[in-house]
């Protein structure tokens, strides 16, 4: 039919159906799709590209092969104004950043994320952020301030479709008791 951006935007979702069952494919269709969008230079469909490779990748236990691909997807965006594609990449950025151990970088991202969240009262991504920030928190050894991320996420996030639920419930169940404090004896009242 002649029309290449509808072709770019087949590929792209061919390349979503296919990266849980198999990203290597799925990383094939939107190679594609980033091909059609440089050639056409629509800012969209490449930084989409560049975005939806990234996570195959991670689908793939790749977070190095990632990372190049959301920094990348975030400077095609620029200041294109997409809080969307924004957010997803930024929230794929902090995974992949957390999973090549680049931690500080990965917890000023998260924290951007969250910022940029709250001012648009996005509560879902809001939520996706918390919930990468406790696994943040986790790893550098703070228990506490990282269960207090994941139950302030499993808040925003609880009565939605998000497949963070279930972890974020199954993190929350390791959560160890807390010790019952003793009750503080009654001071003799004065008569």
């Amino acid at each position: 039919m002649g029309d290449p951006h509808t072709e770019a935007i087949t590929y792209s979702h061919l390349g979503n159906l296919y990266e849980h069952t198999d990203p290597r494919a799925a990383i094939d269709h939107h190679k594609r799709s980033l091909t059609i969008g440089v050639a056409l230079d629509d800012v969209i469909i490449r930084h989409s590209a560049h975005c939806n490779i990234g996570y195959a990748h991670l689908a793939l236990g790749e977070p190095a092969a990632a990372l190049p691909h959301f920094e990348e997807s975030l400077r095609i965006l620029g200041t294109h104004g997409d809080w969307h594609g924004e957010s997803q990449t930024r929230l794929g950025l902090v995974r992949a950043l957390r999973g090549v151990g680049q931690w500080e970088r990965a917890a000023c991202e998260c924290d951007l994320l969250l910022r940029r969240a709250d001012c648009r009262a996005d509560r879902y991504t809001g939520g996706l952020a918390r919930h990468q920030r406790g696994l943040l928190l986790s790893t550098r050894g703070d228990a506490e301030a990282a269960y207090e991320q994941w139950e302030s996420a499993l808040k925003a996030l609880e009565e939605t479709d998000s497949p963070v639920v279930a972890e974020l419930r199954e993190l929350l169940n390791d959560k160890p008791e807390q010790p019952e404090q003793p009750e503080k004896p009654e001071k003799p009242k004065r008569t």
